[in-house]
C-alpha cells in the first residue's frame, strides 16, 4: 500500500483568510513600499502598522509580487517535508498575473492555481476538506 503524501497549500499574503486557516498554510510575502521605505508583508509590518501608514501618510504605498527565490524557498521546504504543494495566486488582473509568473518559474512541482475568488477563500475551501 502506497503512503497517501499530504498536500501543502502556498499562498502569497494577500490570502485573506482567518489565523485558523493561515496557521494551516504556507505564506509567501509580498513586498510593500511606502515612499523609500520597503517592508515584507507580515513579517517586518503587520497589517495593524501597514493600514496606521495608510492613514497617516500622504503617499499610497505600492507592492510586488513575491520574487521567485521566496516561492523556490518555501517549495524546498515542503519537498524537504515529502509533502506535495498547490499554489494558489490572484490572476485576476495582468499585473498581479505577474505573481503567478513568479510562482511557476519559481519551480515544477505541484500545481499553480490562479483564482479570481481570492486565494483566501480557495484556501479556506481545500483546508477544510483536510
Amino acid at each position: 500500500m502506497t503512503k497517501q503524501r499530504r498536500v501543502r497549500i502556498i499562498v502569497d499574503s494577500t490570502c485573506d483568510a482567518s489565523s485558523e486557516v493561515k496557521a494551516r498554510l504556507r505564506i509567501v510575502p509580498l513586498c510593500v513600499r511606502f515612499g523609500e521605505n520597503e517592508y515584507v508583508d507580515g513579517v517586518t509590518i503587520t497589517h495593524r502598522e501597514f493600514y496606521y501608514m495608510l492613514a497617516t501618510r500622504k503617499e499610497m504605498p505600492s507592492t510586488s509580487q513575491p520574487n521567485p527565490a521566496a516561492f523556490a524557498k518555501v517549495y524546498d521546504e515542503v519537498l524537504a517535508a515529502d509533502e506535495d504543494a498547490v499554489v494558489l495566486t490572484i490572476s485576476a488582473t495582468p499585473k498581479l498575473w505577474q505573481g503567478r509568473s513568479g510562482a511557476l518559474r519559481a519551480s515544477a512541482i505541484g500545481s499553480v492555481v490562479g483564482t479570481h475568488a481570492g486565494p483566501g477563500a480557495v484556501a479556506v475551501a481545500f483546508v477544510e476538506k483536510e
